[in-house]
């Protein structure tokens, strides 16, 4: 399937409307799912260092890092003092014209030295923000020397409860506290540890990882890339779209089996999904928006863009977790769009870094 098919097969607007209410709704793993990443020793989390002079790309050298610049001004109160940043939840930030939340990973003190790399992690409608941080297993890359953030969920979404990732284009200029949060939250982090500037990411799960291309869209200068776990590609762009700046994405989705039924009151299951109450949905596969975000992506000329699958169905790739974290710390900001794929791929996870397409029949 092209592209132009895949969005008129996903996207004529009726259609679209359908799933608004359905692949809109993008939820997290079940709670089934294995929690962590394997430990057979096969994969580690890669942090490259200020002098690692690896190849990460298409460009002439590995980017330095670069301290993201913030002062503890740019943190909205009450965290707008020099008081410091400790690992854990913190509450009552002011953001969007709301009190909001977020739970903050820190590595230890010289885990490694010069800037770290910061990961945004996102969960989806079911799963709270600390047991997909365990489930996906991105509560370990602190020990690789990563600072992970976990902003909690406001059911801001005009379209699907937890995240407003979703818009009609009537509502595509309203005000988004949720883009406002993720903002605060990456100066509020910079202001208080050593961010490196150039590896700046974000990933989350289903709705979350709807708003990962609802914000690459948007903050393309802020990021360098991220992990669009199982999302909807559908009514996340803007009116008037400019060019993507370098970035890398991992468009990744659980096979074949990528698949979801509930409510968006966190009830799952086909049971669920066909009780006819509001805001409930039959079913719905993610694997068509999968092709559709892996092919706008694939087509931004800044933009490397490595579609992934395995055949977990709508889960985080768990199993693949710090493989994922060692392509994208290796490839930051100005790393150009050729991407060398770390080795000892997990075992069932498929990766190509061409687009992912959807053939007619399916």
């Amino acid at each position: 399937m092209t592209a132009g098919g895949a969005r008129r097969r996903a996207c004529g607007w009726l259609a679209a409307v359908a799933l608004l209410m359905a692949g809109c709704a993008g939820d997290d793993a079940a709670p089934s799912a294995p929690g962590g990443p394997t430990d057979d020793g096969n994969v580690s989390a890669v942090v490259p260092g200020p002098d690692d002079d690896s190849d990460a790309g298409d460009g002439d050298e590995d980017p330095a890092t670069a301290t993201l610049d913030a002062t503890p001004s740019d943190c909205p109160a009450p965290l707008d003092t020099t008081d410091g940043l400790g690992a854990g939840l913190h509450e009552g930030l002011a953001s969007g014209g709301q009190e909001r939340a977020f739970h903050l990973l820190l590595p230890e003190e010289n885990a490694t030295d010069g800037p770290r790399p910061l990961f945004v992690a996102l969960t989806g409608t079911v799963q709270s923000e600390e047991a997909f941080l365990a489930q996906s297993g991105l509560d370990a890359l602190p020990d690789e020397g990563w600072i992970v953030v976990a902003p909690v969920r406001n059911n801001n979404g005009l379209l699907w409860g937890p995240w407003d990732a979703m818009r009609t284009p009537e509502q595509a200029d309203l005000p988004n506290p949720d883009l406002e949060l993720l903002d605060d939250v990456v100066a509020c982090v910079a202001a208080h540890h050593a961010v490196d500037a150039n590896r700046i990411f974000i990933g989350g799960i289903s709705i979350g990882g709807t708003m990962v291309n609802y914000v690459l869209q948007r903050r393309s200068e802020l990021y360098a890339g991220g992990i669009v776990g199982s999302g909807n590609f559908i009514t996340t762009s803007p009116l008037d779209p400019e060019p993507l700046e370098d970035m890398v994405v991992i468009v990744a989705w659980g096979g074949e089996s990528d698949e979801w039924s509930g409510c968006m009151d966190g009830r799952m299951g086909r049971e669920a999904g066909e009780s006819g109450d509001p805001g409930c949905i039959p079913g719905i596969s993610f694997v068509t928006d999968a092709a559709l975000a892996s092919q706008f992506f694939d087509a931004e000329a800044n933009v490397a863009q490595v579609a992934c699958s395995m055949e977990v169905g709508h889960r985080w790739i768990t199993e693949a977790t710090p493989w994922f974290a060692t392509l994208l710390a290796t490839h930051p900001k100005g790393s150009g769009t050729v991407v060398d794929l770390p080795p000892d791929v997990p075992d069932g996870l498929e990766c190509t870094t061409g687009a992912f397409v959807v053939d007619d029949a399916d």
